[in-house]
C-alpha cells in the first residue's frame, strides 16, 4: 500500500491526538502520584526525588535512541 503523500483525514488526525492526550494524562497522573507518594509515604526526601526521575528520563532518552538506531539503522541518521 503506497502512502506516501496522502494526508491524513481529519477523523484520524482526532483519533491520534486524542491518544496522544490520554497517553499525556495517564503519565502526569502517575508523576503527581508518586511526587506525594514518595515523600508521605516512603519519607523519601524531596531532592532524592527529583534526582531518580531525572535519572528515569536520562535513561529513556538514551534508550529511545538506542532503539532508533535499531530501527532505521544508522544510514536514517546520516540522511537528515
Amino acid at each position: 500500500m503506497d502512502t506516501i503523500g496522502k494526508k491524513l483525514a481529519l477523523k484520524e488526525k482526532m483519533a491520534y491526538g486524542c491518544g496522544d492526550a490520554a497517553s499525556n494524562i495517564i503519565w502526569a497522573s502517575t508523576g503527581t502520584f508518586l511526587m506525594f507518594y514518595y515523600p508521605d509515604v516512603l519519607n523519601i526526601n524531596a531532592a532524592t526525588i527529583g534526582a531518580i526521575f531525572l535519572i528515569a528520563r536520562v535513561i529513556n532518552i538514551l534508550n529511545m535512541e538506542r532503539q532508533g538506531l535499531g530501527f532505521y539503522g544508522l544510514q536514517f541518521h546520516l540522511e537528515s
